[in-house]
């Protein structure tokens, strides 16, 4: 396992780690934290090392936490929302709790159809897109398989948020990293330290996950 490995697993999960790790590909003071809390939060003896149960648990291998798909706190409503991201957020919601089968192989007969079939591949870009082409006039950024290219599209098209600007339901919550890869989750509402946010490809399932704003490497809108 490498520490790509783990950072992506760790953000899969919901939890934060720095940016800079994240850009540098450290396993440093954040990430053992990072561990540290998800260990706590699952009954694991909490040593800030990933070892084999911890990593079974972060791909959501314990099928009794699989089966909890909203974090403490997590509120969403999209009637509440603009119009315009109203049916994205229906979409993502109404898909929280579609799981891996097996879990941990990124397939399963809903898993494929978010990806138009693509076999085995991390799928939180394909599910965001999935989502979006609900939004009238269909997805804005066409269909996109990694962060990397949706952070792409949204420098291109102007669509990223500026420091301070306050992050709104319908806008995407992306943290990426130094290889390119990274997770990227629809908000749907909360607050800039509570964001209710889903994700797929979230420990093996689409999950309602309380993230920061602060967090995120980029926050992308897609429909201003």
């Amino acid at each position: 396992m490498t520490v790509g490995n783990l950072h992506q697993a760790l953000l899969e999960a919901g939890c934060a780690i720095d940016k800079g790790e994240l850009e540098r590909g450290e396993d440093g003071p954040s990430t053992r934290v990072a561990v540290e809390t998800f260990q706590r939060a699952h009954g694991l003896a909490v040593d800030g090392i990933c070892g084999p149960k911890t990593w079974l648990e972060l791909k959501g291998g314990n099928k009794r936490e699989r089966e909890r798909y909203t974090a403490p706190g997590w509120r969403c409503y999209p009637s509440e929302a603009r119009a315009e991201v109203r049916p994205v957020l229906i979409a993502a919601v109404g898909e929280i709790g579609v799981c891996e089968d097996p879990p941990g192989s990124n397939r399963g007969p809903r898993v494929d159809q978010y990806g138009g079939g693509t076999s085995g591949t991390a799928w939180c870009a394909h599910f965001v897109s999935w989502c979006f082409a609900y939004a009238e006039g269909g997805s804005p950024f066409g269909h996109v398989a990694s962060v990397y290219k949706l952070g792409l599209w949204a420098a291109g098209a102007k669509r990223l948020l500026r420091p301070g600007e306050i992050v709104s339901p319908g806008d995407l919550w992306c943290a990426l990293r130094s290889d390119y890869h990274g997770h990227v989750e629809i908000v749907g509402g909360g607050t800039p330290d509570a964001l209710s946010c889903i994700g797929g490809n979230s420990r093996s399932a689409v999950r309602g996950n309380v993230r920061r704003a602060a967090d995120a490497t980029i926050i992308v809108r897609p429909i201003p």
